[in-house]
């Protein structure tokens, strides 16, 4: 307890006026070593806090609602406190100088006193000039101790703003009295879905994407472009053929295109995928893994292409092709059976585009299992890291994978692997040692399949696990986001496998590096051919965006009521129907005419009309054969469609072209209104 205010000194020197004096010094000197020892007290109780609840609760045992209410009430006590510590040193200060001032007057008096010899004056003199000596002295011990009290509530104010910072790092959101928060939210990436295929609108398998430019194919074997991110549709060509269900599909530097049809066969197009010529027939017993199977060497135009087998083989052919994909010869032989590059099959042909080199990811368990490339004067075939540089059992087939990452100063991979289904990443200044450095970056949910770049400066690129194995963590397809050259991986996504696969994954459309911002990625092996158009967005979760409608709702069909009977020339109206405001587009799925009597001339005279009423020209105009028949033989299935304007109405006529013969048919035609 303070024992301030200090006696009142009277004017009489005399016994009690020296011990008041005295008892005034020793409580000034107790008052500041009172006051030193609370600032003492307060700096030892600001402590480093390590949790946010941990710190809610002072030294004394009180707890505080919120963090930032103690926060708050220390500082302000604190601030009090030097408030109330300067008016008493003020106090103080002024006391000292009262009692200064009555010294000096008692000694005045001890001069003026002619009852005192000069002996004695002297004598009170000096010990009244050591007692305010003595005082001056306190003063300045004062003066030194209020130093040091500001200087160590300085650093008591200074730890308060450092335990903000230390909590404003460790908390993940935190409300304040203003209703902002610090620090600012959590954000991770997440993948975000664009769009996907097929759906209501375009019931197509998409085979390539390049920014808004695809590659389709339908279910009547058509090739379809579209280059606005798949609104509409342009119908190329009809490929009796078909397409591999892993759809490699490649245009290269020129334009061509290159895929494998459902043979495995590789097939290729000129002109933009009107027709197709078959340029190389597989060996008994290959095929390609996937999208990855292939690419393109862009310092060179060559294309490389990595077999996979479905039967045992003795040895594993990467081909090449230095004309464009017109022809093939082999590149590199493995042997499958024995020596330092045995391999099983290869996985992965990819562009590094940092190295300027092709790399092939070959497996499974051999001593020339890993990655490879094309060696710098591109005659031959290279290891990066393989196998054979592993001395440890355990490290088996950590350099196995089907794909690459390729950043500045690392090639960052994911291990094809129950036993390490690892991220992996190895320097570039480690390749060429026979004993490489590979660092194990994160466990994934299960082995991983295929890789696509993610952003368009090539910082993030994205991998997906699969459900392969009993030690996979769940039944999922995740999905992971790696940046910083491989050291963060955050996982952004997971999808449904499909039930009995073996390996459920995703594997990007065309050319892995090709991608960016915005990626294309289609299924492998869950039940059905989709496609998904993705961003990598920040947040803690992605939202997909609803399904569009069909471009059409009801569709209607007119019908003739039996037998109609034409005259020579003659036409008749089968309905008409009215375009909609919101709804103008006409959309012709289905036309038919049967001739039951022709007139004893070719049925080939009778029409169906679609046109504008009160228009002679047709918007559209159908012979006596089903439209739907004819076009899946030579267009593949495309519907008719026109635009009108609001409000017109649009009338379908039957008419007899004959000049001179009568003919009697029936007929019919579906449609819809629709965008």
């Amino acid at each position: 307890m303070a024992r301030y205010p200090y006696r009142i000194l009277k004017n009489a020197f005399d016994r009690v006026f020296r011990n008041d004096l005295n008892k005034n010094f020793e409580d000034i000197e107790a008052d500041i070593k009172s006051q030193s020892a609370r600032v003492d007290n307060l700096i030892n109780e600001v402590e480093q806090p390590s949790e946010v609840v941990d710190a809610r609760v002072d030294a004394d045992g009180h707890i505080y609602p919120v963090l930032k209410e103690r926060l708050d009430t220390e500082q302000h006590n604190t601030e009090v406190e030097l408030l109330d510590h300067d008016d008493r040193i003020q106090q103080n200060s002024d006391d000292i100088a009262v009692t200064n001032q009555s010294l000096d007057n008692l000694i005045s008096r001890i001069g003026n006193n002619d009852d005192l010899d000069t002996t004695q004056k002297a004598t009170l003199i000096l010990a009244i000039n050591e007692i305010n000596s003595k005082a001056n002295r306190a003063d300045q011990k004062i003066d030194q101790n209020h130093d040091e009290v500001m200087s160590q509530l300085a650093q008591t104010n200074e730890q308060f703003n450092q335990a903000k910072d230390e909590i404003s790092k460790r908390v993940k959101l935190k409300k304040d009295i203003l209703g902002g928060q610090f620090p600012e939210p959590f954000r991770v990436p997440v993948i975000n879905t664009d769009n996907y295929f097929p759906n209501q609108r375009t019931p197509y398998r998409i085979l390539y994407a390049e920014g808004d430019t695809l590659y389709a194919i339908g279910g009547d074997s058509t090739i379809r472009k579209s280059t606005d991110g798949g609104d509409s549709w342009e119908v190329k060509g009809y490929n009796n053929q078909n397409v591999s269900s892993s759809r490699p599909f490649l245009k290269s530097q020129t334009g061509t295109l290159l895929t494998f049809a459902s043979n495995s066969r590789i097939i290729r197009s000129t002109d933009d995928g009107t027709t197709w010529n078959i340029v190389h027939s597989p060996r008994p017993g290959t095929l390609p893994l996937g999208t990855q199977s292939w690419d393109i060497d862009e310092e060179t135009g060559y294309i490389y292409y990595g077999e996979y087998n479905n039967a045992p083989q003795t040895e594993i052919i990467l081909w090449v092709s230095k004309d464009d994909g017109e022809t093939w010869e082999e590149f590199k032989t493995f042997s499958t059976t024995d020596g330092p590059q045995r391999i099983s099959h290869i996985h992965a042909v990819q562009y590094d585009h940092f190295a300027k080199r092709i790399v092939i990811c070959t497996g499974d368990g051999t001593e020339g299992t890993g990655l490879w490339r094309i060696n710098k004067e591109g005659t031959d075939i290279e290891p990066i890291v393989i196998n054979s540089m592993f001395s440890d059992p355990l490290d088996r087939d950590i350099p196995r994978s089907i794909g690459i990452m390729p950043f500045e100063n690392y090639i960052v991979w994911a291990g094809d692997t129950t036993l390490n289904p690892y991220v992996f990443r190895m320097a570039r200044s480690e390749i060429g040692k026979d004993n490489p450095v590979v660092e194990r970056l994160y466990r994934l949910n299960g082995t991983a399949w295929f890789t696509c770049k993610a952003s368009d400066d090539g910082n993030t690129w994205i991998i997906t696990a699969s459900q392969e194995g009993a030690t996979a963590i769940d039944d999922l397809v995740h999905i992971y986001a790696i940046t910083d050259e491989g050291e963060t991986v955050w996982e952004v996504g997971t999808i449904p496998s499909l039930s009995g696969a073996s390996a459920s994954a995703l594997m990007p459309l065309g050319r892995p590096s090709m991608h960016g911002d915005t990626l294309w990625m289609a299924s492998r092996e869950m039940g059905s051919d989709y496609t998904w158009k993705f961003r990598v967005g920040y947040g803690f979760g992605g939202v997909n965006k609803p399904d569009l409608l069909p471009r059409y709702r009801f569709t209607q069909t007119l019908n003739t009521t039996g037998e109609v009977t034409l005259g020579p020339g003659e036409e008749i109206i089968l309905g008409n129907s009215l375009a909609q405001t919101f709804a103008r587009r006409l959309y012709i799925f289905e036309s038919s005419i049967s001739v039951t009597d022709a007139g004893g001339v070719s049925p080939a005279y009778q029409r169906l009309l679609v046109r504008k009423q009160g228009d002679n020209e047709p918007y559209f105009t159908y012979s006596n054969q089903s439209e739907r028949y004819t076009k899946r033989l030579e267009q593949g299935l495309e519907i008719d469609s026109v635009l009108c304007n609001a409000a017109e109405r649009v009338e379908f006529v039957l008419k007899n072209t004959h000049s001179s013969v009568t003919i009697k048919i029936t007929a019919n035609i579906t449609f819809a209104w629709g965008l």
